[in-house]
């Protein structure tokens, strides 16, 4: 609750003082005409009556004030009740009326427009990656069902059975990183910061193993490692954050032509661990860097068939599990870099 608002019970104390002052001054200038009028002789006399007159007119008048200031005050209720169920049925477009008071029943109505613009945004997602999944899925089945009957021909040639099957072969093997990286994707957006296996060990070393595992990448396209590694000792899930080296290297190595170079820089700088991948690829524009962290979100087309969009999403959900930060720059022409923060 914010401190600034003031409490719907203060608020409800207030409407009901003002209605018992209201009703005694109705009540008093009631008696006061009927004395004017004679009906009463004097204010000193008929107790009972007074009494009577009093009663009824507080009845009728706090009546008729209490339903005013209810029906203000409860339509909004209604309304989120009835936006509730609305939200229970399916529909995110829900929006409930400002009620301009300063009170926690206008907080109520604030967070529930909140909680329903989301929801709203969360059901957008999901139906996006549901069309991104289906699509990614589609592309190599199809292939690999159009080369399967070819194969089937009788009259095919040894040259082109060897293509077809290369073709299937990566085919598969695009399928088969697919389902990995949607389950280690489901893995890491469904866990906890606290839940990761957090053990101390090398960074550096760990960044070495990684351009191990990809050398043959790097090699075919005769690029030119440069390392400088400062001796670091993170305490991380070691599993996860070596699939943020290999994808964010990966890609790297991907887009970065052949001949050319790759820097990579690990240091601690305070409290905090900075590693930097920088290669001299095409680069980026501003456009496509807003967007490499959406899932199966590819800007260069050229390079589609080298992955399926979820490698970048996988590793900023990595490093943000590990309460750090990736930072890109990027320029069309002048390759990329990636900043990664760890705490130490």
């Amino acid at each position: 609750m914010r401190q600034d608002r003031r409490s719907i019970y203060v608020h409800f104390s207030l409407i009901i003082a003002c209605i018992l002052l209201v009703s005694s001054i109705i009540s008093g200038i009631l008696l006061f005409f009927l004395l004017k009028l004679g009906l009463i002789s004097t204010l000193f006399g008929y107790p009972l009556i007074r009494l009577i007159i009093t009663l009824l007119s507080c009845t009728v008048v706090g009546t008729i004030i209490a339903a005013g200031f209810s029906k203000r005050i409860l339509r909004p209720l209604n309304q989120v009740v009835e936006g509730t169920r609305e939200i229970a049925g399916g529909n995110f477009d829900v929006q409930i009326e400002s009620t301009k008071m300063n009170n926690d029943l206008e907080d109520l109505i604030q967070n529930f427009n909140l909680m329903a613009r989301e929801l709203k945004n969360v059901e957008l997602v999901h139906k996006d990656f549901i069309n991104d999944f289906s699509h990614e899925m589609k592309t190599p089945l199809v292939s690999i069902n159009g080369f399967a009957k070819q194969l089937q021909k009788p009259d095919i040639s040894e040259a082109d059975r060897v293509r077809y099957l290369k073709i299937i072969t990566e085919e598969t093997e695009r399928l088969s990183s697919l389902s990995s990286n949607i389950l280690l994707l489901s893995k890491v957006e469904n866990q906890e910061s606290i839940t990761l296996k957090r053990t101390p060990y090398s960074l550096d070393e760990q960044l070495r193993q990684a351009l191990i595992l990809l050398q043959k990448d790097w090699e075919t396209k005769d690029l030119v490692i440069n390392l400088t590694l400062q001796p670091v000792t993170v305490t991380a899930d070691s599993d996860l954050l070596m699939q943020v080296w290999l994808n964010i290297l990966g890609n790297a190595i991907n887009f970065t032509d052949i001949g050319d170079t790759i820097e990579i820089n690990c240091y601690t700088l305070g409290k905090e661990v900075k590693v930097t991948i920088k290669d001299t690829g095409a680069g980026m524009s501003d456009k496509v860097r807003r967007h490499i962290f959406n899932k199966f979100y590819q800007g260069d087309s050229s390079h589609q068939s080298q992955g399926n969009g979820l490698g970048l999403p996988i590793a900023k959900r990595i490093v943000t599990l590990h309460n750090g930060k990736i930072i890109v720059k990027s320029k069309i022409s002048e390759g990329s870099t990636f900043i990664i923060i760890l705490p130490q």
